[in-house]
């Protein structure tokens, strides 16, 4: 996939999100309130925190931004918004482990922090937006993706030291998965609506909260084993360990959602009025073509996450598929994209796309570190 098409699917990204909640309205309540004199937060009479670091431009000003825009995700007053807040999370767990996996191995031109950066960007503009930016650079840049380097030369650019994978486990628990839950925990019943901003603020910024707590167990937790080797068998133990506890998590939270949208259209008497309709699949998991007046920011926000979702996963769906393309033509194989595209898109809808993407990714190592050490073994018979 060439960059002109990776720098459409961006630009097409950008309006299909943005450029829609700037149409229906959701985007204009959201400005008004920010740069209003007093300004609350929705359904409450709690004053926007206007002063969390000090920093007015652009780092304060775009933090509450983000708070009035998650807010009725969290708060529980849209129960569809928060389904696909819900889901989104759940997959975006398997396309953090694909990325920051990624960045640890031994041929990437981009290291962990640079990752780290990407999804920062991707916090503040929407992953929709900026991975086809980002593809477009990766994809020209990393040796893991049409770069014809010989089978052996591929296997050592995708090496991982195994401690620093195994370590993104606790990194992501406690520094996307933690955060995920805090903010949603209701106020003011359970926690006060400032802890409840502060929730918010700080999952925003999660990717650095990972930064510093996986350089923390790099550190602090013990390497003994097979982490402290850095060979092809150790790579893909530990490999096998964290795409599993990403794709269970992940693929968990697919049943979950997927189970209880289900549920609405076979046993709709045993949901209260008006939630069958608001938890229903077309309205959890179909984006909306229709633009339509929003009366909250939090019916807007459902638009923005379900097309977010589209081009965003979608997009680091296509990365991963390139990274096999690459891996399977290495190894002397051959790769079509007719027959595999449909069976990703099968994929995405029984586990999710973001499992797919990983799922996709761990084929990958397998190809390159399983598959490849029974074709050496071969060749020396």
């Amino acid at each position: 996939m060439s960059k002109v098409a990776f720098y459409t699917l961006s630009l097409l990204g950008t309006c299909g999100i943005w450029g829609r909640n700037v149409l229906d309205g959701s985007f204009a309540l959201v400005f008004d309130a920010i740069n209003s004199e007093s300004t609350h937060i929705p359904g409450t009479k709690e004053q926007l925190l206007t002063s969390i670091t000090g920093i007015r431009y652009p780092i304060d000003y775009q933090l509450g931004f983000l708070v009035l825009y998650f807010w009725e995700s969290v708060d529980g007053s849209h129960p569809a918004t928060s389904a696909v807040g819900i889901y989104f999370l759940g997959q975006y767990l398997s396309i953090l482990t694909v990325v920051l996996t990624d960045s640890l191995r031994k041929g990437q031109v981009s290291g962990f922090g640079k990752a780290i950066a990407w999804f920062l960007l991707f916090q503040a503009s929407a992953i929709g937006c900026s991975s086809g930016i980002w593809a477009a650079l990766y994809t020209g840049s990393s040796p893991l993706v049409y770069k014809n380097l010989p089978f052996s030369s591929l296997q050592q650019a995708s090496l991982t030291p195994p401690s620093s994978t195994v370590f993104l486990i606790p990194a992501l628990t406690f520094g996307f998965i933690a955060p995920s839950i805090i903010m949603a925990i209701p106020s003011p019943s359970l926690v006060s609506n400032r802890f409840q901003q502060l929730a918010v603020v700080v999952w925003n910024v999660f990717p650095l909260v990972v930064l510093a707590l996986h350089k923390t167990f790099s550190v602090l937790l013990p390497t003994k084993g097979f982490l402290k080797q850095t060979s092809p068998t150790s790579h893909l133990k530990a490999i096998r360990i964290t795409n599993g506890c990403a794709l269970a998590t992940s693929f968990a939270v697919h049943i979950a959602v997927s189970s209880l949208s289900l549920a609405t259209v076979l046993f709709p008497a045993v949901f209260a009025p008006g939630y069958a309709e608001e938890l229903g699949p077309t309205s959890v998991f179909v984006p909306p073509i229709a633009i339509s007046k929003s009366k909250t920011v939090g019916e807007g926000f459902r638009s923005f996450l379900l097309w977010d979702q589209v081009f965003g996963y979608s997009i680091m769906l296509v990365v991963a598929l390139m990274q096999l393309e690459t891996s399977v033509k290495a190894h002397g194989k051959t790769f079509s994209w007719v027959k595999t595209v449909p069976v990703a898109l099968v994929g995405a809808v029984v586990a999710g796309p973001g499992s797919v993407s990983l799922a996709v990714s761990w084929v990958r190592d397998e190809i390159l570190f399983e598959y490849g050490k029974d074709s050496a073994v071969a060749k020396k018979r």
